[in-house]
This record gives structure tokens, C-alpha cells and sequence, in this order.
């Protein structure tokens, strides 16, 4: 189906690791250490993709209005700043307990080394993390370039973090796919000008009308799915 592809661009959490029970489980240890009350698992779920930061402030604010403390909107800086460095502790404590490598995901790394395509990371998660996950579930040999927030001025959905990865491997646009799960990656990839290949499984793309929304141009039940469509 894709031709001439030199690079292979992955998000991490919801493509290539199912990191949201541990996730979760952070973010409720947090909101116990503040004296909030815990949420429901599949509420945290869906405020994962836009970063660490974005994740905090979604949960400390909605913990908030369901304890009744007064206008969840008006959380100042230093109310996220306090609760993210609380998530931050918890969060390395247990980033591996629960966190997994979604079917398919190794082999597809693999495959795509030993087929000569370059593999990159672009994630909003914290980079320092996001390589001692890989590195626990043994695949941080197969990433040839990982870039997370700190390395870049704008995060994803800006195109800045896939045009870096290109840098890297003195590749175009046109020889990228960017895989993803949410409407961030759809929006990133829209931006860089590279095609999406969208995963079902993940956090965002996970329905029809979704997927539709975010023209892909192919659609992962399976990561290893890629495998067939670049050969």
C-alpha cells in the first residue's frame, strides 16, 4: 500500500504500550496525597495524549468538582505544578506494574529494523520515562531516535517534534508514516504532511466516526498490520 517509506514514526502510550492503568493508578495515588477523592479508572483514561501536564491538571480539576471545591477552572499554576511534581513520584514508583506492550508491537519494531526502516518515537509523554518503560519491556534498542517534550519548543500536535525525527534520518515528509491513536496524532500528522496510519485499540481513534475525522490512510487492528502494508 506505501511505497518509498524510509521512516516509521510511532506515539507511544495507546500505540505502542497500553500505559493507562498505571497511569491511572498515579493519578489517584496523587489525588489521596492531596486530600481529593479517586476517580473512575476510564475517567483518567481519556484525558491521556497531551501530555503529562494535561493529564494532572484534567484530573486534579475534575477531582475537584466532584469533592464540591469551588470552580474546577480556576486551578492556578501552582496548584498543577505541586499536584505534577506528587504524579511525577508516583508515577516512576509504578510506570512498569501494569504496562504492557500492545500485540504485535515488538515484532513490528524488529521487522522494520531488519527491513532497513528507520524507527522513531514522538511522544508528549516525559522522555526521560518513556525510555526507562521501553528499556523495562526490553524494545529501547529497536527505537533509533526518541523524542519527548523537553526535546523540542512545541509538542505534538505541532509538527515540530516529526520534522525533528525526519532531521535525523535526513528523510522528507513523503518517506514518513506517523502511527497513532488519538485525534493529537491526527492533527500532528495533518501538520507535518505525512500520512496516518491509525491504531483502533489506543485511546482516541477507537469508533468509526473517530477514524473518519481523522483521514487516515490506513487503518491498525494490530500493529503488526504495518508489516504487511509496507512490503
Amino acid at each position: 500500500m506505501f511505497s518509498g517509506i524510509r521512516v516509521v514514526l510511532f506515539d507511544l502510550d495507546g500505540t505502542l504500550i497500553d500505559s493507562k492503568d498505571d497511569l491511572a493508578k498515579a493519578a489517584n495515588l496523587t489525588l489521596a496525597d492531596l486530600g481529593l477523592p479517586s476517580l473512575p479508572p476510564a475517567q483518567i483514561h481519556r484525558f491521556i495524549g497531551n501530555g503529562t501536564r494535561v493529564l494532572v491538571q484534567r484530573t486534579l480539576a475534575a477531582a475537584r468538582e466532584r469533592d464540591g471545591r469551588g470552580d474546577p477552572a480556576a486551578l492556578c499554576p501552582e496548584d498543577v505544578d505541586g499536584a505534577l511534581a506528587i504524579f511525577r513520584r508516583h508515577y516512576r514508583e509504578h510506570c512498569l506494574d501494569q504496562t504492557r506492550l500492545y500485540p504485535g508491537a515488538g515484532r513490528t519494531l524488529a521487522g522494520l529494523r531488519d527491513a532497513g526502516v528507520h524507527r522513531a518515537v514522538v511522544t508528549n509523554k516525559d522522555g526521560e520515562l518513556s525510555r526507562t518503560i521501553l528499556a523495562g519491556l526490553g524494545v529501547l534498542d529497536l527505537v533509533e531516535v526518541l523524542l519527548g517534550p523537553e526535546d523540542v519548543i512545541h509538542r505534538k500536535p505541532h509538527p515540530e517534534p516529526v520534522f525533528r525525527a525526519l532531521d535525523a534520518f535526513g528523510a522528507r515528509p513523503s518517506e514518513a508514516l506517523l502511527v497513532g491513536d488519538s485525534p493529537v496524532d491526527a492533527e500532528t500528522a495533518r501538520a507535518a504532511g505525512v500520512p496516518l496510519c491509525a491504531v483502533t485499540y489506543g485511546y482516541g481513534l477507537d469508533n468509526p466516526e473517530a477514524l473518519a475525522r481523522a483521514g487516515a490512510a490506513a487503518v491498525l487492528d494490530r500493529l503488526d498490520d504495518l508489516l504487511d502494508l509496507l512490503r
